[in-house]
């Protein structure tokens, strides 16, 4: 049992819950979340199905970096839940350090909460659950709640989503009843879909290719930033393509220790893609003496010479100086000091 004091702090912050996740819900109904990414898709495939049937479904694990899109698809699925006569509430794992000091604060905690939506099938929104002081108790007990819900017809729907950074935090318990959508970094193709879908005019300026190259490393809530300066300063749409490169360049957030370590991984996976066609597109030097030898000019047996003292030289490389040929002595050393870190 729990003392009335906290029944009485139980009742009004859920009370302060209701009054904020209705609030936001309409906010998200005037200015819906950029639903062009990938996680957004999932998300709405996930959620888009007939109302009976959403009791057989897994709520959703979402987990990345911030600014990579977790918010934005767990939203796009609650506008969705909202459109099938869903509630929605939102909590984080700081709002239950309150309940931590008594024994089964957390647990009363939740179970008033859910009870208070009596027969309404809800949405429950908890984000960054590690920010609980007691967090393994309140994934614990969400868990269980998660199974009692998904077992029982005659308890309304509840459908959670859990958003963090850390999915080791995570027990068994709970992943059991989510599916994980693991949010990285957009894309070439991602990043040219927010921002035409974001910002149509940009086009008048910039090309998509020079737009790939400024925006590279950057996540959604970088490119929202960029977007949001570049709409204001050439609403005029009288800026010339250079002007607008040049001062993108100076809004540019610097490259985190974690960036450089997702670019250069997202680099050597493209450099193994392309490997086998690469290795087949150089000759062996046996190869190339045996086939050419015969009718060898004098400019071309140099070059030949050149192309073999190339590939024995590319043998005899360490994989730094591989790499360093490859990325560049710069590229080389910022990859160093962000692996460093």
């Amino acid at each position: 049992m729990i003392s009335e004091e906290l029944k009485a702090q139980i009742e009004k912050w859920i009370d302060d819950l209701k009054y904020q996740s209705e609030g936001f819900v309409e906010y998200l109904k005037n200015f819906p979340p950029d639903n062009s990414s990938y996680w957004c898709t999932l998300t709405k495939a996930c959620v888009k199905v007939p109302v009976e049937k959403l009791r057989q479904k897994k709520g959703i694990l979402y987990v990345g970096d911030a600014g990579c899109g977790k918010h934005s698809a767990a939203y796009t699925g609650v506008l969705q839940l909202v459109n099938q006569d869903f509630s929605a509430v939102f909590i984080s794992g700081d709002n239950f350090n309150f309940l931590t000091g008594e024994q089964y604060g957390i647990y009363e905690g939740l179970n008033t909460l859910l009870d208070s939506y009596e027969q309404k099938n809800l949405c429950l929104v908890l984000e960054t659950p590690e920010c609980c002081i007691d967090s393994s108790e309140l994934l614990r007990r969400l868990g269980q709640f998660a199974c009692m819900y998904a077992v029982h017809d005659e308890l309304p729907l509840l459908f959670l989503m859990v958003i963090t950074e850390k999915e080791s935090c995570i027990p068994n318990l709970l992943r059991e009843r989510l599916s994980t959508v693991r949010c990285t970094l957009p894309s070439a193709e991602q990043r040219n879909a927010f921002i035409q879908s974001y910002y149509e005019n940009i086009s008048l300026f910039t090309s998509a290719e020079e737009l790939e190259e400024v925006t590279e490393g950057l996540n959604f809530s970088q490119l929202q930033d960029l977007l949001d300066y570049t709409k204001n300063y050439f609403e005029d749409e009288r800026a010339d393509d250079k002007l607008l490169l040049e001062q993108l360049y100076t809004q540019l957030p610097p490259k985190s220790t974690e960036m450089y370590k997702q670019l250069f991984l997202q680099k050597a996976i493209d450099f193994i893609d392309a490997l086998p066609q690469l290795l087949e597109r150089i000759p062996t030097a046996n190869n190339v003496q045996y086939d050419r030898k015969e009718n060898l000019s004098t400019e071309d047996s140099t070059n030949l010479q050149d192309k073999n003292l190339n590939i024995a030289s590319f043998d005899n490389m360490t994989t730094r100086e591989i790499a360093v040929d490859l990325f560049g002595e710069e590229g080389v050393a910022e990859i160093e000091m962000a692996f460093a870190k």
